[in-house]
């Protein structure tokens, strides 16, 4: 799947359409949201290191899970502020090349 589709079918999941109508509370849901799924993927990381299971052994399926949880409020904040996913990661890569230029 592409990325701009997948993006679609997270709009569409959260509007319920693919008009992209938002109510004026959904980017503070959003928000929300996506603190915490991130804290989830943290938290999946910090057991396992509390746990002194070796770190690579983390439970793939949920990190899974919870990384694609992160990356759908992703997708559904950019679309709601008309922020191409692409230059999302286009911003990134030049940022952080910017700040490790030897790397």
């Amino acid at each position: 799947m592409k990325l701009k589709d997948f993006q679609d079918f997270c709009v569409g999941m959260w509007t319920g359409s693919k008009n992209h109508e938002y109510e004026l509370h959904d980017d503070y849901v959003m928000g929300l949201g996506l603190s915490g799924e991130a804290g989830e993927v943290q938290e999946l990381l910090k057991k396992a290191v509390r746990d002194k299971k070796d770190i690579t052994k983390v439970d793939k399926k949920e990190l899974t899970k919870e990384l694609g949880d992160v990356l759908y409020y992703m997708m559904i904040i950019c679309d709601r502020h008309g922020i191409e996913p692409d230059d999302v990661i286009k911003t990134n890569v030049k940022k952080l090349q910017d700040r490790y230029p030897k790397r």
